[in-house]
Formats: C-alpha cells, structure tokens, sequence
C-alpha cells in the first residue's frame, strides 16, 4: 500500500511524456489503492487520508494541464489568424498593408519563433510583389524629348 502510495507521489512530482495522461494513469492506479484500502479502514486509515490528498493534488493538476492545453491551443489561433489577416492583404493586393503588418508582427516581443518567421516570409512576398509592380512601370520613352514652343 505505502509503496503504491510513493510511486503515485514520484509520478505526480513529474516523469516523461504526457501529463494528462500520466495523471490520468496516477488517477486509474489511485482508485485501486482506495478500493483495497476501503476494505480494511480502521487499519489503513492515515492511508486513506493520504490517499484523498493525493486525488486532490491529482484534480488540481488535471485541472491545470488541461488548462494550460486550452490557452495555448487558444494563443496559437490567435497568432495563426494574425498570420492569416497579412495572406488576406496580400490576395487582396494590399501590399504596403500586409508587408506593414507582416513587420510588425515579426518584431513584436513575445512571438513564437514559428510566426516570427511566417510573418517574415510573408512580408518578404509583399515586397515582392511590390518590386514587381513598381518595377515594369516607366516614366515614358527615351525618345521623348522636350520641344520648345514656337514664339508667338
């Protein structure tokens, strides 16, 4: 039973891979415990009383990842709409708009490495776009030459 009890502490205080389902597997072995520490409660009851602390500290942990799991499935929506407003400027040939946005995005501080780089690519390709618009425009001929007016 106390070996049983020690080996969910050491699972709880960490360990490999992931944490909602090892808390969930400390959650499984837990109730076990409690069930054969159910049987005999007078003797084992410090036990039980670890026993209800430990589900506690399990609740409370289960809890916490999976919150942890919403926000950054939340943050990383987030950055990919802000990635996605600078691909809307661009199909809608708002260059100067989207390569603005995409710089800013990149230099912000706190920006996962993965969107600072997406923001780069896409304002590189906003700049591109507009090389190439401003590139193949001329201001006339050569051949054009100023004339003097005939004198009146």
């Amino acid at each position: 039973m106390r070996s049983g009890i020690a080996r969910i502490e050491r699972d709880l205080e960490g360990g490999e891979g992931d944490k909602e389902q090892r808390l969930n597997e400390c959650r499984e072995r837990l109730e076990s415990l409690v069930s054969l520490a159910a049987a005999h409660p007078q003797e084992l009851a410090g036990e039980l009383a670890r026993l209800r602390l430990l589900d506690k500290n399990i609740a409370t942990a289960l809890v916490e990842a999976r919150s942890a799991m919403r926000e950054t499935a939340l943050t990383s929506a987030a950055w990919q709409r802000r990635t996605g407003e600078i691909e809307k400027l661009i199909a809608d040939r708002s260059y100067p708009e989207a390569k603005r946005l995409a710089e800013s995005l990149a230099a912000e501080p706190g920006v996962p490495p993965e969107v600072a780089v997406r923001a780069r690519e896409l304002g590189a390709q906003a700049e591109r776009e507009l090389k190439r618009i401003f590139g193949r425009g001329g201001f006339g001929s050569e051949r054009n030459q100023l004339q003097q007016k005939p004198p009146s």
